[in-house]
């Protein structure tokens, strides 16, 4: 008799309450979990002054897996056996209904991309073959915005390889981005002016001809762990429109854990026309027309991999980008903000958020992040004080092409019950 499996791409919060073996937590942020452990420091000390030394020793450290532990639901499925709600196929009734498991293949390297047509992949080259299970999937498009990421756009498009095709939109680079990103043939090219990551990527989407898009940045990597979870996934269907899925955040070749990116998680899978982004020149929301659940695997984000100096100025860049949509939006501040800001922005992500236990990576990743909430606020303040002289502010361009926000309006229109879900993208 075969166990019932869990599904591939099933998430926790699917499984009914009768079927679940274990207690559900409610969520809790990293903050209170912060201060839970701080707590433990207190009680330890506290322990160690009179005289029992012993019963102090690492109390931060059991107080802090106590919180991580039971505080917060794992983001991962139910273990094997239970079932998701409405879930009573076994694996051979599954078989007998989708039929037996499919080959898809992705590259690792090499220039030419996976071919093939419906349910079966064929790649040459250096290939990795991976076996899921299921009937004809939908089509998927993958869409990629880059300027200037000679070094990182190869990786970017061959973690995309198993998709059906990759639109790229260029916004006119100067090093070699276009010549690399045309040697692949999956990939459509495209070149725009940039008016922000929400315009170039609703923009986007106006071209792809896939049922479903996965959307990267240019420093980013779908893994083929979740690779493999969304091919199985949209093999077996989905009754959601839209998915989120956690990031692995890399800084100078090491992933940054704590630091206020633990819970780091963007919506980048959706069906055609469901979702779209915001006019907004930083930090676009990306809107969905329902629901987004998280996936189980993450995507890789490397942040900063070569060149500290370039995200020096890229930090400084989204802060001026940061103070246009402030002004544009009405926004003003004072200069005590200009102040307060940076450091309360310092002592959450280093203190609160744990940014300390990232070594000296934290301590100099925390303070870029310091940094350009300074640069933003303090543009702002400069701004007002010249408009004050008689100056106004010279604003970057913005996309006022009614085109590119028609989907956005039209889901916002549509979803008056509320059901939709705004994701921020940082």
């Amino acid at each position: 008799m075969h166990q019932p499996r869990l599904p591939s791409g099933s998430l926790r919060r699917d499984v009914p309450t009768t079927d679940r073996p274990y207690i559900e937590y409610l969520m809790v942020g990293s903050e209170i979990r912060a201060l839970i452990g701080f707590g433990g420091i207190v009680i330890g000390r506290r322990r160690a002054a009179v005289g029992d030394p012993t019963k102090g020793k690492g109390h931060f450290f059991r107080m802090w897996l106590v919180s991580e532990t039971c505080l917060c639901p794992s983001p991962y499925p139910p273990p094997i056996g239970v079932l998701t709600s409405g879930s009573s196929k076994t694996d051979m009734d599954a078989e007998e209904e989708t039929g037996p498991p499919i080959r898809c293949v992705s590259m690792r390297s090499g220039r030419r991309s996976a071919t093939g047509t419906g349910n079966e992949l064929v790649a040459r080259d250096n290939a990795e073959e991976v076996t899921v299970t299921g009937g004809e999937r939908p089509k998927v498009s993958g869409v990629v915005t880059s300027f200037n990421e000679e070094h990182n756009i190869a990786d970017c498009i061959e973690s995309l390889l198993w998709c059906d095709e990759i639109i790229l939109v260029d916004s006119f680079s100067t090093d070699r981005t276009p010549e690399i990103a045309k040697a692949y043939d999956k990939v459509r090219f495209f070149q725009r002016t940039y008016f922000g990551a929400g315009a170039q990527k609703n923009w986007a989407l106006q071209h792809v001809r896939g049922d479903w898009v996965f959307l990267l940045d240019a420093d980013e990597r779908c893994t083929p762990k979740l690779r493999d979870e969304v091919l199985q996934l949209l093999l077996n269907g989905t009754e959601h429109t839209a998915y989120t899925i956690n990031r692995d955040v890399y800084f100078l070749g090491k992933q940054i854990r704590y630091s206020g990116w633990q819970r780091d998680r963007v919506a980048r899978l959706f069906r055609r026309g469901t979702a779209y982004y915001e006019n907004r020149r930083v930090h676009s929301l990306l809107r969905t027309s329902g629901p987004a659940p998280i996936l189980r695997h993450s995507l890789e984000h490397h942040m900063v991999d070569r060149s500290f100096d370039e995200y020096a100025f890229r930090i400084a860049r989204y802060g001026y980008w940061g103070a246009a949509q402030a002004w544009r939006d009405g926004e003003r501040c004072s200069a005590f903000q200009v102040l307060a800001r940076p450091l309360w922005r310092f002592f959450r992500t280093y203190g609160l958020q744990l940014g300390f236990l990232d070594g000296a990576r934290g301590l100099v990743f925390c303070l870029l992040q310091s940094y350009g909430t300074y640069m933003k606020f303090a543009i702002l303040w400069g701004w007002q004080v010249n408009q004050e002289r008689g100056r106004e502010p010279q604003l970057p361009g913005f996309d006022e092409d009614e085109s590119t926000w028609e989907g956005l309006d039209r889901i916002t229109g549509a979803d008056e019950s509320g059901s939709g879900q705004r994701t921020a993208e940082r």
